[in-house]
């Protein structure tokens, strides 16, 4: 027994994350496909047909999103029966592919300051690895 060596399945499932902690995901880069996480939206303060917007900082390599009212922004779309929200934008994700050059799809960013402030505007994200 001790020449074996036994490999579990991985628990890691999407739905779990997105569930529990606040999210963006990003998938089906060609597609150009994010979602927001329930948690992720409480912390932004969104609802269906909100808007937000992100700005980047190349420096200290993060990623701020910031709910907003202008009309070029990021639709959020939400599913009847679902709690996250969802938008596509090809720009966002050849930008993200080309800035992190990310292997494996799904790419999670985890949100860093998770204080809910109402003077709060932007809320930095940083890739998971």
């Amino acid at each position: 027994m001790e020449d074996l060596i036994i490999i579990k399945r991985s628990q890691k499932h999407n739905y779990h994350k997105m569930a529990l902690k606040p999210l963006l995901k990003f998938s089906k880069p060609k597609e150009g496909r994010f979602f927001l996480s329930k948690e992720a939206g409480k912390l932004l303060k969104v609802k269906k047909a909100d808007s937000v917007l992100f700005a980047i900082n190349k420096k200290n390599d993060l990623i701020y999103i910031f709910k907003t009212e202008l009309s070029d922004a990021f639709i959020l779309r939400q599913k009847e029966n679902e709690d996250t929200f969802n938008f596509t934008s090809k720009e966002l994700a050849n930008y993200f592919v080309n800035v992190y050059k990310p292997t494996l799809f799904p790419v999670f960013f985890e949100f860093l300051d998770l204080k809910i402030d109402k003077e709060k505007i932007l809320y930095p994200l940083k890739i998971q690895v």
